[in-house]
């Protein structure tokens, strides 16, 4: 089975950077981050490559690794009083926010936008069933985690330079 590199390169080098800068002292994280940096790096690379291709299906999954893994972030950071009460509204969210992908990929096709907001509002309705989601404490958590992460956007945003550059 042969391995596209480029794939490779988006699940080490994200891990390795990250290491170095544990032990450099730049950031502060656990272990147990690691699986969110993955499949936010991985997710990042997959959506890149299969935005604007008519594979609806690898973008879906793209997009689900990407948005799991900042669930797994705010998870991390913000103190939910019972997290496993809102893994059905995270669920809904990133399916919502899925179809809402596939619509701005392929515009056209109106039932992504349908299928998109029907499940945003069904996953505020569940969030807020569950009591242990507002908007600004969200809002605050993320802004939390930028400040903190800043460098991880930061190399986000060269891995995509360099990528784009060398395709």
């Amino acid at each position: 089975m042969k391995i596209n590199k480029n794939i490779l390169s988006v699940l080490v080098i994200p891990v390795i950077i990250t290491f170095i800068f544990i032990i450099a002292g730049f950031m502060s994280i656990s272990l147990t981050i690691l699986p969110g940096v993955i499949l936010i790096s991985a997710g990042i690379y997959i959506v890149y490559k299969y935005m604007g291709a008519e594979k609806d299906g690898l973008l879906f999954i793209g997009s689900s690794m990407f948005l799991t893994g900042l669930m797994l972030f705010i998870l991390n950071y913000y103190n939910f009083p019972n997290p496993g009460d809102l893994i059905f509204s995270a669920v809904l969210f990133i399916i919502s926010i899925n179809f809402i992908l596939l619509f701005i990929n392929r515009p056209k096709n109106l039932t992504f936008i349908y299928l998109g907001s029907i499940f945003f509002v069904a996953g505020w309705f569940s969030a807020s069933y569950f009591g242990a989601l507002s908007l600004m404490s969200l809002l605050y958590t993320i802004i939390e985690i930028l400040k903190h992460y800043w460098i991880v956007l930061l190399l986000v945003i060269v891995l995509l330079y360099y990528f784009k550059k060398n395709d």
